[in-house]
């Protein structure tokens, strides 16, 4: 009877050992987890950090512009149907939508950590666009028709009588991108950094249960 209660208390242990040994395996990857996504905020600040120091001047052109370029592009044709106005505006609107219905749909998800890092993509978009809305009487900025005078924002404003107020919008849209951008750092440390509070369990739950025959379960 003493051999068989040591044999049980021994598999105890070992059933022990092993909940200890998944638990340290789960904190180590909850930790290189928080580790990495640190390490993506870091390299998308020193990203966004290009932008914040040609703050009035449109010298940095990055991948994300690119895919910015594409995607206004394309925006173009989307809003084709709705008319004139809109599609020329359409290019504008696309290379915002894009990148907020990629944040709408990590919010859903509740996945913060990744709507916030799209929200840099956002605040991004809107630096590059307000680039374009304050070069809209210069026209200065090289465009892929070669011809200055398809500038979309020389178009829209003089539409709308505001051309005047080019730079003046155009600084406006920079300031909501870099709130969008200060906001995205602060909620990605916050995301990357936040541990949600365990579950309480009962001492029951947490042990294991030997059987007679030797064999653990939890």
């Amino acid at each position: 009877m003493r051999t068989y209660g040591c044999a049980v208390q021994a598999r105890a242990w070992l059933a022990v050992a092993v909940v200890r040994r998944h638990i340290a395996r789960v904190t180590a990857d909850e930790r290189f987890t928080r580790n990495a996504r640190l390490i993506g905020i870091v390299l998308a600040a020193l990203y966004v950090v290009r932008y914040l120091n040609t703050w009035a001047v449109p010298d940095t052109w990055t991948f994300l512009d690119d895919i910015d370029l594409a995607i206004h592009e394309a925006g173009h044709m989307v809003f084709m149907p709705f008319g004139e106005f809109m599609m020329i505006l359409g290019g504008s609107l696309f290379q915002l939508i894009v990148p907020a219905v990629f944040v709408g749909y990590f919010a859903r998800q509740k996945q913060w950590y990744s709507a916030f890092f799209v929200l840099i993509w956002l605040g991004q978009s809107c630096f590059n666009l307000s680039y374009y809305i304050a070069d809209a009487r210069a026209r200065e900025l090289p465009l892929l028709s070669g011809d200055p005078t398809s500038h979309d924002w020389t178009w829209l404003l003089l539409e709308m009588r505001m051309l005047e107020h080019d730079t003046s919008i155009g600084n406006g849209v920079r300031v909501i991108g870099l709130l969008l951008i200060i906001t995205a750092v602060v909620g990605c440390v916050r995301a990357a950094t936040y541990k949600a509070p365990e579950t309480p369990r009962s001492f029951a739950h947490k042990t294991p249960i030997v059987a007679r025959n030797g064999s653990v379960s939890e």
